[in-house]
């Protein structure tokens, strides 16, 4: 039966996948460019397309390990705390970060505007969410202190 406690699961073991395949991208991204375009390391499109993908490495992982965190603490039942409104507050700023990436790429590849559309749209529901949590622990330290 499929419960809140296989869900957390799964979107751990997601979330420790998806930072293998970032290390694996990160080393074998010039080989797998080259590849795919069919150019030498010495062309233009190379060199920018590889550049976009290893700046936006950074916030990602730097995000993954911020969500790790965030699934420990609702594993732990710690949901509406201080810690969690900071780290959706980090991952709102890693998604704006990606986009601003992808914004300046886009003057280079249409598609890069498009990812970082998405990416702003993502960091605004982020910070609804984190406005949501941040709401809810006023609301559970105002009835903490009601007898």
């Amino acid at each position: 039966m499929w419960n809140s406690s296989r869900s957390l699961l799964l979107t751990r073991i997601l979330t420790a996948v998806l930072f293998v395949l970032l290390i694996a991208a990160a080393v074998f991204m010039p080989r797998l460019m080259h590849d795919y375009l069919g150019v030498n390391d010495r062309h233009a499109l190379y060199s920018r397309l590889l550049a976009l993908v290893y700046a936006s490495l950074v916030p990602a992982a730097a995000m993954l390990v911020v969500l790790w965190r965030l699934l420990g603490n609702i594993a732990a039942e710690r949901v509406f705390t201080e810690s969690n409104i900071r780290l959706l507050r980090i991952l709102s700023w890693g998604s704006f970060a990606v986009a601003a990436i992808y914004g300046v790429f886009g003057f280079y590849f249409i598609t890069a505007f498009m990812i970082a559309a998405f990416a702003v749209f993502l960091g605004l529901v982020l910070r609804v969410i984190k406005n949501v949590f941040q709401h809810a622990l006023e609301i559970k330290t105002e009835n903490d202190f009601t007898v």
